[in-house]
């Protein structure tokens, strides 16, 4: 017998608000009943308490976290088996909880004992370090690469996080010693994450993890000024009160603890995939040990910290784990003795083919299902309604919202068919960056254009500038520079590609012939 969904839906119209529709779809998933017990049993079994659920595919995981984060105001570690299902787990975790309430923690070397190879992500590991030594988070995602890492101990991590206000006394140059000993790099100009400047009475510092720099501006030994800047024009754009940031890490000295002795009390872990997870540390470990043996072949000078130094063997991490009350995903393994069967099952991929998809509804409608699709963008909402309807299914249209999520999952128990309109149409979608970081432009730059000026673009030749132009792409607005070339063919150029562009300046005065695009 299938069970429904007690909670009352959104109104009837199918399409919903996005926050409607969400937080409707996330009290009745929390509320299912294998997931009611699962947290029961988390709450009242104590240290070392483990509770396995086996059949929870596509997004139900991170699912399960938000109910242990949200629902019971636990801090949650999901431990995932790899990178990748480690950042979609974040996006989804950030659709579910807000961008603020997820965090990722990457591996601190791309590749171990290699110091020329910075890890791309080393913004991101700085902002979940950050959140974990102010205990700001709901749930910190990792997997087996940074899992392994022994770090400083708590107390020395949250030296690392450094907080101005105005009017607190600062030294110059004590500050640039302690930003460059962090990884932080001195610049003339503060214009990417991880840079910092000092300019006399103004001290320019881009955060890791911050979307934008802020600027110190000093009065002697004192903060008298603080404000966020544009990082392009250099502009003051906001006054601020304070300005907090984790500044990164040292060096390998004093590297005694591990990610699960920094998290505050009451922690629980979740696990996903322990057999896969098992693997990776295996995985991990062997190119640590090879890398190791490469690195004292060509540092024979000097001493090379073994393995054990720096990171923490499989078997170690498995038993530290084991201490903690966890929620174990088995993944779709027939369920055994004592686990917690969720019963539900994965979502074919419909390709576009429409068609089947309204047969699809009228059969989940038949079994008494609730059918929810999310899609990324609000025109997609429209979109798939109107298609939807011209395939006769308007009768058992399902509740289609906002609220992007990796993999959809029929839920049985919680009475809950959720698709996405990436499995519809058959697309990738992919993982998110950690900020979204828009390169502003000053309009000054542009403004020595005129429209009807006569351009060279690096990439499409010669044409004529037709001025500033706001056009759509994928339901966002923004202005362009409008350029026209042979046979009326317009391109339009973003803002921050601007660079590419220059005045044409002919030598004989004649007028030139405009390129032709697309041949």
């Amino acid at each position: 017998m299938v069970s429904r969904a007690n909670h009352s839906a959104p109104p009837v119209a199918a399409k919903a608000t996005e926050s409607t529709l969400l937080a409707w779809l996330k009290e009745t998933l929390y509320d299912a009943p294998p997931l009611r017990e699962l947290r029961e049993r988390l709450r009242t079994g104590g240290e070392g308490n483990a509770v396995e659920f086996t059949r929870a595919p596509g997004s139900l995981v991170p699912v399960v976290a938000a109910a242990l984060a949200e629902g019971d105001g636990l801090p949650v570690l999901l431990v995932s088996p790899d990178a990748r299902a480690a950042e979609k787990a974040r996006d989804d975790l950030r659709t579910l909880l807000g961008a603020e309430a997820a965090w990722l923690l990457p591996q601190r070397d791309a590749i171990p004992y290699d110091p020329l190879h910075q890890n791309p992500r080393f913004d991101e590991r700085a902002g979940a370090f950050e959140r974990l030594v102010s205990r700001e988070f709901s749930v910190l995602i990792t997997f087996p690469a940074a899992l392994v890492e022994r770090l400083e101990t708590l107390a020395a991590e949250a030296r690392r996080l450094v907080r101005f206000r105005v009017g607190d006394p600062i030294d110059r140059e004590a500050l640039a010693l302690v930003l460059g000993e962090a990884g932080m790099r001195r610049e003339v100009r503060a214009e990417e994450p991880g840079q910092f400047a000092v300019r006399g009475a103004v001290v320019d510092i881009y955060p890791p993890a911050s979307e934008l720099p802020v600027r110190l501006e000093l009065w002697g030994d004192e903060i008298s000024e603080l404000r966020a800047y544009d990082p392009a024009t250099q502009r003051s754009l906001e006054h601020l009160g304070e300005v907090r940031f984790y500044a990164g890490e040292e060096g390998e000295e004093g590297r005694e603890a591990a990610l699960w002795e920094l998290l505050p009390p009451g922690a629980v872990l979740l696990l996903d995939d322990p057999d896969a997870l098992r693997a990776g540390l295996e995985r991990t470990w062997e190119e640590i040990e090879y890398q190791f043996e490469k690195r004292r072949e060509l540092e024979l000078d000097r001493r090379t910290p073994r393995p054990d130094e720096r990171y923490v063997r499989p078997d170690a991490v498995f038993a530290a784990l084991a201490a903690f009350p966890r929620a174990v995903h088995r993944g779709p393994a027939a369920p055994t003795a004592g686990s917690l069967d969720f019963g539900a099952r994965a979502h074919e991929s419909y390709l576009g083919d429409l068609r089947h998809l309204a047969a699809d509804l009228r059969h989940l409608r038949k079994q008494r299902l609730e059918t929810v699709v999310l899609c990324e963008r609000a025109g997609q909402v429209d979109r798939l309604s109107d298609l939807l309807e011209e395939q006769g299914a308007g009768g058992v249209l399902p509740r289609i919202g906002i609220g992007p999520l990796h993999e959809g999952f029929t839920w049985p128990a919680a009475g809950i068919a959720l698709l996405t309109d990436h499995q519809i149409f058959g697309r990738h979608r992919r993982t998110g960056a950690f900020r979204r970081r828009k390169r502003r432009v000053d309009p000054a730059a542009f403004e020595q254009l005129k429209r009807g000026d006569i351009v060279v673009h690096t990439d499409f030749g010669i044409g004529r500038y037709l001025g500033l132009k706001k056009i759509t792409v994928r339901d966002a607005e923004q202005e362009c520079l409008q350029i026209e070339y042979r046979d009326g063919v317009k391109v339009y150029v973003r803002l921050d590609q601007f660079s590419k562009l220059q005045k044409y300046q002919g030598t004989d005065g004649a007028p030139p012939k405009f390129s032709r695009i697309g041949g």
